[in-house]
């Protein structure tokens, strides 16, 4: 798979860390403080959602889970707007597992192959935390600019505005009822307006779905991209 294709599944996959409608709002009754905020993204739950990504024109979908420090992404890279690619191979699926202390792991679950991901192409870890941790870091890097009750998908939510690092300004959804997830998020990275947005929440997390396949064909990463390419790629 050439390099283009290969940011095309790197981007994919990046912008799940950027990320998961709206009622009237109300005034909260706690106001919350910048230690909250930063103990609530830092310490975010178990979960499976569906992610609705929005990065400046591009729209795309990925399945996330997480338990504990170990993710699985589940992407449609053909279904992304940036691809051409033949119809009958649309909802072709690829899975990435990342496990706490252990080698990225790419999986196509149509072929039962798989592959390590060498270092250099290893995926940011997709949670809240990586967003702000340059604003958390600093002494003065976050501050609450704005906070509503408002609902989200029927579920009760904290919505924040927050000015983080560089004079730039985030908004995060935080759902009460869902341990403190943050479902929603909108704002600009770089100049890039930027939104996600969960579904289909769970808070049980099957541990099913951070078992590595026991019966996938093992290959490295440059034929796995190869075989990959000819299904979604033109």
């Amino acid at each position: 798979m050439g390099s283009m294709f290969k940011n095309k599944i790197v981007f994919l996959v990046v912008v799940g860390g950027l990320l998961s409608y709206l009622g009237g709002s109300t005034a909260a009754p706690q106001s919350m403080t910048p230690t909250d905020v930063r103990r609530i993204i830092s310490n975010q739950p178990d979960f499976a959602a569906d992610y609705s990504i929005t990065w400046g024109k591009e729209r795309i979908n990925i399945g996330l889970a997480k338990q504990g420090k170990s993710f699985r992404r589940e992407i449609m890279p053909a279904q992304s707007s940036m691809i051409s690619v033949d119809e009958k191979h649309r909802n072709y699926k690829i899975i990435i597992l990342e496990l706490f202390e252990q080698p990225v792991l790419i999986i196509d679950p149509q072929e039962r192959m798989c592959a390590p991901v060498p270092a250099e192409v290893i995926f940011p870890t997709p949670s809240t935390d990586s967003i702000f941790r340059a604003a958390l870091m600093q002494k003065d890097g976050l501050a609450i600019l704005e906070e509503n009750v408002v609902s989200v998908d029927g579920n009760a939510a904290i919505k924040l505005k927050l000015l983080v690092a560089k004079n730039e300004e985030l908004t995060i959804y935080i759902a009460r009822d869902l341990k403190d997830l943050i479902v929603r998020l909108e704002g600009i990275s770089d100049g890039v307006p930027i939104s996600f947005s969960m579904s289909h929440i769970s808070m049980n997390v099957p541990q099913g779905l951070f078992d590595a396949p026991r019966d996938c064909q093992r290959v490295d990463f440059d034929t796995f991209q190869a075989r990959v390419k000819q299904k979604v790629a033109q």
